[in-house]
């Protein structure tokens, strides 16, 4: 578990201070969740989830725009004063702050240097990082440093897709992964991975089994018999959503179908779908939460998590029956 430093000063923060307590929650959590170098990868939905609240990404980055600065086309936002509160100048001779600077110069943030490091020194040594991430070089099984010890191996796109395709999963999620890790960082003179915290990937495959090999990322084994199941599945759920909330969901939607199949592959039967239906439905209609009354949230990884909870107890906020059909489309 990762720790950092926080401002016991913070509740007198005029920025603090003005935000709603929703928004000052958020605030800490973008602090929690950001890497070590301050870039957090911006997922509002789970953001929400993990908080309690609601979140509109576009409202709550005006909020917090005098904080943040949106980088690789707002899909990342860096936190202005992370690194200088963090770690003070950083220093290109510190192993530590090594780690940082690699993480800010790929996303072209210029951080504060040491003033220890030379004018001179700093551009010459820009100058040879830059010459370096240019070169396509892949560390072998073998490679090692000037100390003896063994870098790990960076794959090939070649690689993880075969390996992806070995373990039964698809080419789009093989794709992304490769992708997610294939920005190598110079790491004592080698290329290596970082996973988003900023740790060396060490062992690719596992990093892959343990992260990417997921239900939703599996190749569809579904029989004629069970596609069958799929689309009567999905149809049954859209229709329900639409019903109860006057929505317009359609049942080809890609994450729709993706989460569907993850559940029906994991051996999930329609009374388990109307169960969460109902139970999410209860809890989130004409609530702050009504906007994740969607098939792919509902449907998706917590579907084990919604499925177990106790049913919801306020009778006030329970819905009317339910005029769909029950008749189980598993036979």
């Amino acid at each position: 578990m990762s720790k950092r430093f926080t401002d016991t000063d913070k509740w007198k923060d005029p920025f603090i201070k003005s935000l709603e307590a929703k928004y000052k929650l958020l605030w800490f959590y973008i602090l929690d969740d950001c890497d070590h170098a301050g870039v957090w990868i911006v997922d509002i939905d789970v953001a929400g989830l993990r908080c309690g609240f609601s979140y509109d990404e576009s409202e709550s980055k005006k909020i917090f725009a005098s904080r943040i600065q949106e980088i690789n086309g707002g899909s990342r936002w860096f936190v202005r004063d992370f690194v200088d509160f963090q770690y003070g100048r950083l220093n290109p001779e510190n192993r530590a702050h090594n780690s940082v600077l690699s993480i800010l110069e790929k996303h072209n943030i210029k951080p504060l240097i040491s003033p220890l490091q030379g004018a001179k020194d700093k551009e010459q040594d820009k100058e040879k990082d830059k010459a370096k991430e240019k070169e396509p070089i892949l560390l072998e099984k073998n490679s090692t440093l000037a100390d003896g010890k063994k870098l790990p191996k960076v794959p090939t796109l070649e690689e993880v897709l075969e390996y992806f395709d070995q373990k039964g999963y698809t080419e789009e999620s093989a794709k992304k992964a490769f992708s997610y890790y294939n920005d190598p960082m110079i790491d004592s003179g080698g290329r290596v991975w970082k996973d988003g915290k900023g740790n060396t990937v060490k062992l690719w495959k596992q990093k892959m089994i343990g992260v990417w090999f997921k239900p939703e990322n599996a190749k569809s084994n579904l029989s004629e018999k069970d596609q069958e199941r799929l689309q009567k599945a999905c149809k049954w759920a859209t229709d329900s959503l639409n019903s109860l909330l006057d929505t317009n969901y359609t049942t080809d939607e890609p994450n729709t179908v993706k989460a569907i199949t993850a559940r029906l592959l994991e051996g999930h039967t329609h009374g388990h779908f109307k169960k969460v239906l109902d139970k999410k439905v209860a809890e989130w209609k004409g609530t702050e939460m009504q906007k994740n009354l969607q098939p792919h949230i509902l449907f998706g990884n917590k579907f084990s998590a919604y499925l177990e909870q106790p049913e919801f107890s306020d009778p006030k906020a329970a819905p009317k029956s339910i005029s769909i059909s029950t008749t189980p489309y598993s036979k």
